[in-house]
């Protein structure tokens, strides 16, 4: 009865339009499918309705990345691919299915800023002294923290590639930088380095980093900040660049 109400309201007005019908799914990326199905019911009992009242329905949609994989005939009208289009699974148990196989789009990189070598003492590295440096140890500044959304959980526990070899982010993540340890391998001011994504066969991904940090991989790419430069990429050459954080 709220339902029609609602559709007898929505025709009746001379400001809107009525586009569309939705669910969202709480649960499609679970194995347990008992509430998608109770939900995806109710739904369609709900549309039936509205149709014996002689009612025309507007697009429906009801699917998420996790339905549209897990339940295609879900599908109505149209799907709303979100975490998908990035080439990430919305949870481990989708990408278990093996039903469809995504690449991720998106990888994060910087370039080494500064290159020091510990000579003839252990000396402490960033705020809070929490990791000490050994003499002929190699430290990289990267310009990248976590007001650029790298988390500063990710102090004395994350990794990049650097080479294709994984190397440890030593101590604690500041707003604008981060330590990488280089053992005693070189390396060069303006190198690039990969945090996210992939280096000569070597990989960090989102999912790793969403682990480490005891969430979802969308919290990991979703706080990548404004700060960022964005390079598009097609054909392996890069076709746009977007610095979002100069636009107001």
């Amino acid at each position: 009865e709220e339902l029609l109400a609602v559709v007898n309201a929505l025709t009746a007005s001379e400001f809107l339009r009525w586009a569309g019908i939705f669910t969202h799914f709480s649960t499609a990326d679970e194995p347990d499918t008992t509430l998608t199905k109770l939900q995806h019911d109710k739904f369609i009992r709900f549309l039936r309705f509205l149709k014996n009242q002689g009612i025309e329905l507007p697009t429906v949609h009801m699917s998420n990345t996790a339905a549209a994989i897990a339940f295609p005939e879900f599908s109505a009208d149209m799907i709303r691919l979100g975490i998908g289009l990035y080439g990430l699974y919305p949870s481990a148990y989708i990408k278990q299915l093996h039903l469809v196989k995504l690449e991720p789009a998106l990888s994060l990189k910087a370039r080494i800023a500064y290159v020091k070598t510990m000579r003839t003492e252990p000396r402490t590295i960033s705020y809070g002294a929490t990791y000490i440096a050994e003499p002929d140890e190699v430290i990289a500044t990267l310009p990248v923290g976590y007001a650029d959304g790298y988390s500063r959980a990710l102090s004395n526990r994350g990794f990049v590639l650097h080479r294709g070899r994984r190397v440890p982010v030593v101590g604690r993540v500041t707003m604008d930088l981060i330590m990488v340890s280089l053992g005693e391998s070189e390396g060069k001011q303006g190198e690039e380095v990969v945090i996210y994504g992939q280096q000569k066969g070597a990989e960090i991904s989102v999912d790793e980093v969403a682990e480490m940090l005891n969430t979802i991989n969308y919290e990991v790419v979703s706080t990548l900040s404004r700060r960022i430069p964005r390079f598009y990429i097609r054909d392996d050459e890069i076709f746009k660049v977007s610095t979002p954080v100069m636009y107001v």
